[in-house]
């Protein structure tokens, strides 16, 4: 017998579907049921099987007879292992024409199973490809070759089979083949093993095998983008084309030749910005003309980020065929280019940045905090935008001058491939919030975790949200612990929102009150916002969470053993993790840079269910990316707030969906298998639509009792950016110096772009940064001055007054007496002296 066909059924209606074309074959038919993944069918069936080769079909899948014979055909074609057609739908397009591995960052098993050509209308070629993975939708093998790789194996039974197998096949040095002129068709009803709890799992054990082995088998494909499907199902689709906004500056050279470049058949163009003195050709692409100074308007067109790309051009150039299509290409090269531009050195394939005189930039993976320097020429201003982007781990790729512009004038500049050292960052403050709603226990085992676990600076926020007295009384017992009560319950997002308003922190620690951290556990989650400044957000794996960042081997049978457990996963899986479109809020720590770009938490979820959801998109359209670290294990005791409070969480899923949904523009329908939250991060983030304006700051202490009586003042004043940075160097020395003791103050004027308030979180940070306690040091005051600074200064006397900057003000601050001498001995003396009457 020449086939054996072992078809793994889940119903009548699929097997029927698959066995009516294979009735003109003569065929071996073996029929497994099956009701989860069907490798273990399938491994039981060819057991049973008599043929040379094995066809493994999903029930549901059908091919045509004729086809089975073109495809033993290619596997007896030289070093072939395995065969698989062309998987369609029944309206013709692609679903996938095989599938490759393509590496991504920050993963142990650093891949995504990416299925190719997906979405595209299916027209029979005799050209074959090969690929990295077979899928079990329709696979052909040689039955003695699958016996010796182990069949589909148990380990992989679940999940996975297929990928595990095509692995071993090609550590054998076997070639996997999909044919172009064979397709296999699925029907609307068919779904393959998509179960994310085993996808996780199967996931995990293909980490241990093959972690350390993977690199041969990952392929390169400029066709598929790196767009993750679902966190959940680690497979991505072909992604659907960028917009691209051509923006036009300088003066014309040319504009006829112009004009061409930018109507040339098929360039992917969706709207002009025309930046440009004289006035705009009429093209068939929508053009605006961008008023204004060239590097404010472009930032302007940057604003809104998004999938989509801005070209810049600098009208003096003229512009060859293809220009565009050269430069999307390399853009397309892997997940870690940002931009593509024209060079003129013919060996350079990434260089260390770009100018805006022929380049092309993706807005996707540009935070939103990091923009355009207006006060910078626009040549200067994208070259360091770009430049800034380096430390990330992001590439910008190289087209030779000459594909660009053969006749052109003026060739762009080279530029040098270099690398640049990036400083270790210096600690910040960690503000942890945890919300209270009664529960008291859990908080507490929570907080004594936290004491116990947490070497980073930080700060701990409890905002009550409404607690009977048992656990108002005992909050009011920590000393160590702001707490903010709110009298009535605000929600999880509006409790939340308090807290993030009141911390001093530079990362917001969004944290439950029934978890149980470990060892090193905000080091590591602040680790993946250091090591790469794309990283907004970064969360932890979990024993009781949703999704990718469950562990379901979480397996322990106390709070001691799943310490030893947790400490395991960290020495394991050190530094390691993988990017997700959205992660579960019972624990995010965030920069508090996304903060000031997005806002707050949407308080329309009310008690709590997809406000987290909806946080995460935001910052993903906004530029960010969510990083789950697999060395930072917590434990999670899950929806104890709910629970206590006898909150129905089925029901607020659902009525928190249709609010999620409205939003965002999803279907209505509830997504039990989890829901594609790509176009919604495409769109981008628009401030107007999207950011969540914060409450003002609640205190949980009482309010200043107005300015102390003080012998001396030092005063400065802040205009900007250069002033703070003069006086955030005297503030050091000033904390050294005197405690809350002294009769001596800082004050310091807010008078220009940075608020008073603003200015206050700095300046704690400052100090705790370097070990002092705000309140143990001398009293440093702020306030919003404006253009009243002589009215300022009045109100400061009669304590006698220095000032700590040189230059003329114009004001009375110029006839105050300068410190010279600002280290901390010599303050104290100056303070000495006149206590002293010298």
């Amino acid at each position: 017998m020449e086939l054996s066909v072992v078809i793994a059924s889940r119903d009548e209606a699929s097997l029927a579907r698959s066995l009516a074309p294979l009735a003109a074959h003569g065929a071996e038919i073996i029929v497994q049921s099956v009701d989860g993944a069907a490798f273990s069918a399938f491994d039981a069936g060819a057991r049973r099987a008599r043929g040379r080769y094995l066809l493994f079909l999903e029930g549901g899948a059908a091919i045509e007879a004729e086809s089975l014979d073109r495809l033993c055909a290619r596997l007896r074609e030289e070093k072939v292992g395995i065969v698989v057609p062309t998987i369609c739908d029944d309206a013709g397009r692609i679903v996938a024409a095989g599938r490759i591995l393509r590496r991504t960052r920050m993963s142990r098993f650093a891949c995504e199973i990416v299925a190719l050509r997906a979405g595209e209308p299916f027209a029979p070629t005799a050209a074959a490809r090969d690929v990295t993975i077979a899928t079990a939708t329709c696979l052909l093998v040689e039955r003695a070759l699958f016996e010796q790789l182990g069949g589909f194996g148990p380990r992989f039974a679940d999940a996975l089979g297929d990928v595990d197998l095509s692995l071993r096949a090609l550590a054998r040095d076997l070639r996997i083949v999909c044919t172009g002129d064979v397709a296999a068709t699925i029907g609307p009803a068919h779904r393959g093993s998509d179960d994310p709890l085993r996808l996780a799992a199967a996931r995990a054990r293909l980490e241990t095998d093959w972690c350390t082995k993977i690199d041969r088998f990952i392929a390169a494909d400029p066709e598929v983008r790196e767009t993750r499907a679902a966190p959940e199902r680690y497979l991505d689709q072909r992604a659907p084309r960028r917009p691209i906004t051509v923006f036009v500056h300088g003066r014309v050279a040319d504009l006829e030749n112009l004009r061409s470049a930018l109507e040339q058949p098929g360039a992917p163009i969706d709207r002009v910005l025309w930046n440009v003195p004289s006035a705009p050709p009429a093209l068939n692409v929508p053009i605006v003309v961008a008023a204004g100074a060239p590097t404010t308007a472009a930032r302007a067109a940057m604003e809104l980020r998004g999938d989509r790309a801005v070209a810049f051009l600098d009208a003096g150039y003229r512009f060859g065929a293809g220009w565009l299509g050269a430069l999307v290409r390399e853009l397309s090269w892997g997940s870690d280019v940002v931009a593509a531009t024209f060079v003129s050195q013919p060996s350079a394939e990434t260089v260390s940045s770009c100018d805006a005189r022929a380049s092309l930039v993706a807005l996707a993976d540009i935070p939103q905090h990091l923009r355009l320097d207006e006060r910078l020429p626009l040549d200067d201003a994208v070259a360091a935008l770009i430049a800034a982007l380096r430390p990330c781990g992001l590439a910008t790729r190289a087209v030779e001058a000459r594909a660009f512009a053969p006749d052109v004038d003026r060739e762009p500049r080279p530029l040098a491939v270099e690398r640049d050292a990036s400083r270790p960052p210096e600690d910040g403050l960690a503000s942890i919030i945890m919300l209270s709603w009664n529960a008291p226990n859990y908080t507490k085992i929570a907080l004594d975790s936290i004491r116990a676990h947490t070497r980073h600076p930080h700060e701990i926020i409890i905002v009550d949200n409404g607690s009977g007295p048992e656990t108002t009384d005992w909050l009011r017992t920590l000393d160590d612990v702001r707490v903010i009560f709110n009298p009535t319950n605000l929600g999880f997002a509006g409790g939340n929102n308090v807290g993030i308003a009141a911390a001093r922190g530079e990362y917001i620690v969004i944290l439950n009150n029934d978890v149980v951290v470990t060892e090193g556990w905000l080091e590591g989650l602040i680790d993946a916002l250091r090591r790469n400044p794309l990283t907004g957000i970064s969360a932890p794996r979990s024993n009781r969470v949703a999704g990718a960042q469950l562990v379901v081997d979480a397996n322990y049978a106390d709070v001691e053993t799943m310490h030893r457990y947790a400490a395991a996963r960290r020495a394991k899986w050190r530094k390691t993790g993988f990017y997700v479109d959205r992660a579960i809020g019972f624990c995010l720590c965030i920069d508090r840079r996304v903060i000031d770009e997005i806002g707050g938490i949407d308080e329309r979820f009310g008690a709590g269910n997809f406000e987290d959801d909806d946080f995460c998109l935001r910052a993903r359209a906004a530029g960010y990316k969510i990083y789950v670290c697999d060395d930072v294990f917590i434990h999670h005791f899950g929806s104890v707030s709910f629970a206590v409070n006898k909150v129905d969480w089925q029901a607020s899923m659902f009525e928190n969906w249709k609010k999620f949904t409205e939003k965002w523009g999803l279907g209505p329908e509830y997504p039990v298998n989890g829901y594609q939250p790509q176009p919604a991060i495409a769109r981008g983030f628009e401030r107007p639509r999207d950011y969540v304006a914060l409450p003002a700051a609640a205190s949980a202490e009482a309010p200043a009792a107005g300015r102390r009586d003080a012998r001396v003042r030092f005063v400065a004043v802040v205009r900007d950016e250069s002033d703070w940075s003069d006086v955030a160097a005297f503030v050091r020395r000033f904390a050294r110096a005197f405690d809350a003791g002294a009769e001596v103050t800082l004050e310091i004027a807010a008078c220009g772009t940075l608020g008073a308030a603003l200015l206050g979180e700095r300046v704690v940070r400052l100090l705790e940064r370097n070990g002092l306690d705000p309140a143990t040091v001398a009293e440093i005051g702020l306030d919003d001055v404006g253009d009243a600074l002589d009215a300022w200064l009045d109100e400061l006397r009669p304590a006698l007054l220095y000032r700590i900057q040189e230059g003329a003000f114009a004001n009375g601050l110029d006839g105050l007496g300068l410190v010279e001498e600002t280290s901390p001995s010599a303050l104290r003396r100056i303070v000495n002296g006149l206590a002293a009457g010298v």
